[in-house]
């Protein structure tokens, strides 16, 4: 009796030793704090640490970065050349979502080589390139029916959902504006200064496109590829998606106006310009990322350790057997 309870509580454990080195689906991604909301630029020094500031294919570091001082605190300026910000994966895997920002566009870039009209991107977010999975914002870009306009863009392999306003035009620009993307795994939303002008049925969400990056003032490809040209404030990544009641308190409560450009390290503002309908906190309360050759090897080793116990109990059942089974009739 007590072999078979000796057996049967290996048993178990080896079950609970594989179940343990699984993933476990309920971890918050990374970055999160415990409303679901990530502040991206903000002010300085109250940024994620998942922001990571690039100019063309080189990280650079937060003190490199323009700020503008405006009536909100301070924006960020980019130059429309190279400038823009990045997310890796980590932070992504995200079923519904809500990006919220305040954009100043400030049109083509002056500058050689900088962006033109047609080809800047807002922000956007994209899978491999194999699958061709990935979701832009334009301030102005030309619409499937030949309208140039601000365009929402979200493609998945021969798939694509554009949304844009009913009378197609491009963002205003040298001045704020308030834009929301609201998705789902069924919908897509699109909101202008806290009013709905698109909405679509989808048939994937964010984590569906296994997203490799998210990019602030940066088209979808790799290399340079529509730098935008202007101001953002304000900018928050929720992982929920927020109602159209919340998107219009965000705008009535957040009305930046643009002054004069600092670089490095300006002076704090006291002003907390944080939306009231989610207080975003510095605090990181994620579960650390953890690796995935972790999961492969401590999955491995738990099934090897259940095969071998099941071999030993069938070998000991089989020995029982024999043992308990009466001896021969003799002749």
């Amino acid at each position: 009796m007590k072999k078979q309870l000796l057996r049967m509580a290996s048993l178990i454990a080896a079950m609970l030793l594989l179940a343990a080195s699984l993933p476990v689906s309920a971890e918050r991604p990374k970055g999160f704090d415990a409303d679901g909301c990530m502040p991206l630029i903000t002010e300085p020094g109250n940024c994620t640490e998942e922001l990571i500031y690039c100019r063309g294919d080189e990280d650079l570091t937060i003190d490199e970065i323009t700020w503008v001082d405006s009536d909100q605190g301070k924006a960020v300026r980019f130059n429309g050349i190279d400038e823009y910000f990045r997310i890796g994966y980590h932070s992504l895997q995200i079923a519904d979502y809500t990006l919220s920002m305040w954009v100043y566009w400030e049109g083509a870039s002056t500058a050689e080589g900088g962006s033109t009209l047609e080809n800047q991107r807002i922000f956007s977010a994209r899978g491999t390139y194999r699958d061709r999975q990935y979701v832009t914002l334009s301030p102005m870009e030309t619409t499937a029916e030949g309208v140039d306009g601000l365009r929402l863009h979200m493609r998945y392999e021969a798939s694509d959902w554009e949304l844009q306003p009913t009378q197609a035009q491009p963002l205003e620009q040298n001045a704020w504006h308030h834009i929301a993307v609201v998705g789902t795994e069924e919908s897509l939303c699109l909101y202008l200064d806290g009013r709905l002008v698109d909405e679509e049925l989808t048939m994937m969400s964010l984590a569906d496109m296994r997203p490799q990056q998210l990019y602030l003032g940066k088209g979808p490809t790799y290399g340079g590829d529509g730098y935008f040209n202007g101001l953002m404030d304000n900018v928050y990544l929720y992982k929920r998606a927020l109602t159209g009641g919340e998107v219009a308190t965000i705008v009535n409560n957040q009305q930046p106006t643009t002054s004069t450009a600092t670089t490095t390290s300006p002076t704090f503002s006291n002003n907390d310009d944080s939306p009231s309908v989610s207080q975003p906190s510095n605090t990181d309360y994620s579960l650390p990322a953890i690796p995935p050759i972790v999961y492969i090897v401590s999955g491995t080793v738990a099934a090897l350790i259940l095969v071998l116990i099941i071999t030993v109990n069938i070998r000991y059942a089989k020995a029982q057997k024999k043992a308990d089974a009466p001896p021969p009739d003799k002749q």
